[in-house]
């Protein structure tokens, strides 16, 4: 169900029902001559209520060089269970990549 349930409806499942045009969208990007999308951007539905984003589907991933960059002592503030400067060492020992 791509666009999820429908508060109208009772949460049954939305059909598509758009009426108009996406307003809140990210007008400095176009694809295809469109704007983008973003988690703020709403289309009105013929059925009553608004149509969103809920989840954009991308993801950010930390590489070596943002751990290598991060201030070590902002790190552990974040997490001080954790010790960053050993968390550090062991990913820059490690050739395999990692998805965090």
């Amino acid at each position: 169900m791509p666009f999820g349930t429908c508060s109208v409806k009772n949460g049954n499942p939305c059909t598509y029902s758009p009426a108009g045009k996406w307003t809140k969208t990210y007008e400095k990007v176009k694809v295809l001559e469109k704007s983008v999308l973003t988690e703020i951007s709403e289309l009105i539905c013929a059925a009553g209520g608004k149509i969103t984003v809920i989840k954009h589907g991308q993801q950010s991933e930390a590489g070596k060089s943002n751990i290598n960059n991060a201030d070590s002592r902002e790190q552990q503030a974040y997490n001080p269970v954790m010790d960053f400067e050993e968390f550090k060492e062991e990913i820059n020992q490690s050739d395999e990549p990692h998805a965090w």
